[in-house]
């Protein structure tokens, strides 16, 4: 393992990240789950299937921001968090969605830009298309669980080592 789990750390933004956005698009439309069968099943492995392609890059950068903004608050409490990678998340596919959709929009097809835009930020893409507002839930709930995996890989203190700081307080 790497030093402070930071492999297990993006390999689950990655994974998780994507999955809770396929779940969020997947239940978007009511219409859809009614008669819940093989088709929603197939729609659902269809866009995690598609989003580990092209959510692998906007979700690392995401997770990368969140971890940096929180080492500079403190990493104490899930709420802020979850808070924090909502406010990113959201941010990510309004600001860099909207304007990689613009981008690709005003470009020519076969333009080399387009096609490199599209492949560095198509999750965004296609998730500003889908409502930004699914990235609150899924910036949260991804924040989550990277807190609780800093958490396991936080440095601890022994035991020794507090009993150390007691004896000097006391003299």
């Amino acid at each position: 393992m790497t030093r402070r789990g930071s492999l297990a750390y993006y390999l689950a933004a990655w994974i998780c990240g994507c999955f809770f956005m396929s779940v969020a698009i997947c239940l978007k439309d009511p219409l859809a789950l009614v008669g819940a069968n093989i088709a929603l099943a197939a729609r659902f492995i269809y866009f995690y299937f598609f989003a580990l392609m092209l959510g692998a890059a906007p979700t690392l950068l995401g997770a990368l921001l969140l971890r940096r903004a929180m080492i500079i608050v403190g990493r104490t409490r899930a709420a802020l968090w979850m808070i924090t990678g909502a406010l990113i998340t959201a941010g990510l596919i309004v600001i860099v969605g909207g304007w990689a959709r613009s981008s690709l929009g005003a470009l020519h097809s076969r333009a080399y830009p387009a096609e490199f835009v599209f492949a560095l930020t198509g999750g965004l893409v296609f998730a500003s298309a889908e409502g930004w507002w699914l990235a609150i839930p899924v910036g949260a709930a991804t924040a989550f669980i990277l807190y609780r995996i800093d958490r396991a890989f936080a440095p601890q203190s022994r035991p020794s080592d507090q009993a150390a700081i007691v004896a000097g307080s006391q003299s």
